[in-house]
């Protein structure tokens, strides 16, 4: 994963066996925001969500939906503009078959902060 200023730009990228499968460009300090400011425009911008993906014993996978909220937030920075992220094929991370709709905005925090401890909502079932 990086996630670096370049110009006028904060340009992320994600990468799977040196191939980048999804990358992002917003706006870098073109427009100063508060948390308050976020957080009216993304419900839920203090819950972290991930998939925690585990090879267990003799080759089973297990899969689960695990939220954490944050706390103990210090924010030192944040921004908001324009975004583009782009999702590219990947056989061993297809991020690509995910529908993306209207992009409204782009938005970066920098923060300290604690995450909760985990709790899984959703467990899948093994394939």
């Amino acid at each position: 994963m990086r996630l670096a200023p370049d110009g006028d730009l904060l340009v992320g990228a994600v990468a799977r066996n040196g191939i980048d499968v999804a990358a992002e460009t917003m706006g870098w300090k073109q427009r100063a925001a508060s948390g308050g400011e976020l957080a009216g425009l993304v419900p839920g911008a203090e819950l972290n969500v991930n998939l925690k993906v585990r090879q267990e014993e003799e080759g089973v996978v297990s899969r689960e939906l695990v939220t954490r909220r944050f706390a103990d937030i210090v924010e030192h920075a944040a921004g908001i503009g324009p975004a583009t992220p782009e999702l590219r094929p990947g056989a061993q991370l297809p991020v690509y078959l995910l529908a993306v709709g209207d992009i409204m905005f782009g938005l970066h925090r920098i923060v300290d902060l604690t995450l909760s401890p985990g709790r899984i909502i959703h467990r899948y079932r093994a394939a």
